[in-house]
């Protein structure tokens, strides 16, 4: 399993627990983690992901300028010619593999993790489409995106696949009683645009006001993540505007100490919120969803446990929605909380997704080895 980026999201933590699961589950496999060090040292942060350690003699570094594109090819094409030997399987997992002479020789699995093609520049779905093209295997995230490769790529439908679901462990992402939940709203994801994340903080003052208006009191925001925007966002609340507002901005790796005991969950992507990592701990959390009605996000935010907004809200739709949220019965909120925790425990587990990918692989969950 391939995945050479630098910087830590849902995609990046998802196949990283996959590839642990397996590790702890079958014995003598091998399945290798080829990986970036600067992602390794960001994914021990994580309490469920330490134990990568344990496996370090399968974890295979490979070591790139970050953001140059020569550099990476470089590297990936001395990976590929060491480790290219008949009857071994290459997962890439958002990575394009660039050297069909070397890769010919084994099995190419491609997943696809972004939810839409407008996330690429010109050279990135230059490189997808080239790698949709010559992977053996297509793994797809997204069902919009999967329906139309399959239409487009009919002669090779029958290896072309829809991701079956991402995961979340619910006993790490565990929630306290509904009485003892915080007036907290949280943000949790990379800061780029893609997320949202300014709209939604021009919104935070009107929020307030809306909570104010209400007599909902200690109400605390929390942005966590990083990424590109951080700068800009910074700047943005040393504004008069959130002067008296409780905001917290910050990258926490442990996210499940503020997550089970916060209340509303923004995930305000654009295109789709499908399947979003963050949302599913924050739902695993017991977590209201406030999410963009857009794609395939009500198949994981369901309309009986969440609020939803247009995709190009306003800040005053944003706040009334939130309003709605605090308006609601306490009973029917703790009723909805309950509902969303028990969606997830029930559709998006590990042992799914492990399935899933080991018959990709052309191996079963229940062999000892591979």
């Amino acid at each position: 399993m391939i995945i050479s980026s630098s910087n830590i999201g849902g995609s990046e933590k998802r196949f990283s627990e996959f590839w642990l699961y397996i590790q702890n589950k079958l014995n003598d496999n091998k399945i290798h983690l080829v990986i970036t060090p600067e992602l390794y040292n960001k994914l021990l942060e994580i309490n469920e992901l330490k134990q990568l350690k344990k496996f370090l003699d399968k974890i295979i570094f490979i070591k790139y300028r970050h953001g140059s594109r020569s550099s990476l090819r470089k590297e990936l094409l001395k990976f590929h010619k060491e480790n290219a030997k008949k009857g071994a399987v290459f997962h890439f997992v958002m990575n394009y593999f660039y050297y069909p002479l070397y890769t010919r020789k084994v099995k190419t699995i491609f997943s696809f993790t972004t939810s839409s093609m407008s996330n690429l520049n010109l050279n990135g779905k230059i490189d997808a489409c080239l790698s949709f093209i010559m992977a053996d295997c297509i793994d797809i995230l997204d069902p919009q995106i999967f329906k139309k490769t399959s239409k487009i790529l009919f002669y090779k439908k029958r290896k072309i696949f829809q991701t079956k679901s991402s995961t979340v462990n619910t006993q790490n992402f565990s929630t306290v009683k509904f009485e003892e939940r915080n007036n907290t709203l949280v943000f949790l994801g990379r800061f780029n645009p893609i997320k949202q994340i300014i709209p939604l903080l021009k919104a935070i003052p009107y929020i307030q006001k809306k909570l104010d208006a209400i007599n909902v009191s200690n109400v605390k925001f929390y942005f966590l993540g990083h990424g590109r925007l951080l700068k800009e966002i910074e700047e943005l609340i040393k504004s008069n505007l959130y002067s008296n507002i409780d905001i917290t901005i910050k990258y926490d790796p442990k996210p499940q100490k503020i997550l089970e005991k916060s209340k509303v969950f923004f995930s305000l992507q654009k295109n789709t919120n499908y399947p979003s990592k963050s949302l599913l701990e924050a739902l695993s959390s017991g977590n209201i969803p406030v999410v963009t009605d857009v794609g395939s996000t009500r198949k994981i935010a369901l309309p009986e446990f969440s609020y939803y907004v247009k995709e190009s809200f306003t800040s005053d739709e944003l706040a009334s929605t939130v309003a709605k949220v605090f308006l609601t019965k306490k009973t029917e909120l703790e009723q909805k909380s309950r509902k969303a925790r028990a969606y997830v425990k029930e559709n998006f587990s590990i042992e799914k997704m492990a399935k899933y990918y080991l018959s990709l692989y052309g191996l079963e969950q229940n062999k000892s080895d591979s």
